[in-house]
């Protein structure tokens, strides 16, 4: 690869992540988790776990913009450049596999379909995962912590 295609490379990556991965911070309590949870989740900023699936985000939507569509499997992502600084594909805590589905399920009290998320609700009764935020421009992603009462 040439100097001057791995710097579009490397813009384009930064300039994705810059504009489709979100946290949560403009979600309502409410929105994310209903009005009766009984407890908040861990900080979305310092949570090992959501600090992964962010970081899955950038070569997601890296690849979305190259191939105009999610990849099969997080491992499809495998060339994508930010890949490897990702770690293992499985929650730091549970080290289980995340599960991923490029269709996504669609949850009454999140704002947009959940493409992966963690095998188990471990983080104070809660599972992280990555949505797709509905919108009319480029595909964002944003990590939020899902429903406690949510049960794939």
């Amino acid at each position: 690869m040439t100097r001057l295609a791995c710097a579009f490379a490397v813009t384009l990556l930064l300039l994705s992540v810059a504009i489709g991965c979100a946290t949560t911070a403009s979600l309502s309590q409410r929105e994310v988790h209903g009005s009766s949870q009984p407890s908040a989740p861990p900080n979305l900023n310092t949570d090992p776990c959501a600090t992964r699936l962010h970081d899955i985000c950038g070569p997601l939507l890296f690849y979305y913009s190259k191939q105009h569509h999610l990849p099969a499997s997080l491992a499809d992502l495998a060339d994508t450049p930010g890949f490897s600084a990702i770690g293992a594909l499985a929650c730091p805590e549970s080290h289980q596999p995340y599960i991923y589905n490029p269709d996504g399920i669609q949850l009454p009290s999140v704002p947009g379909p959940v493409i992966a998320y963690d095998p188990v609700p471990i983080h104070a009764g809660y599972r992280w995962g990555i949505i797709i935020v509905p919108s009319d421009g480029p595909l964002i992603t944003k990590v939020i912590a899902l429903p406690q009462t949510w049960n794939p």
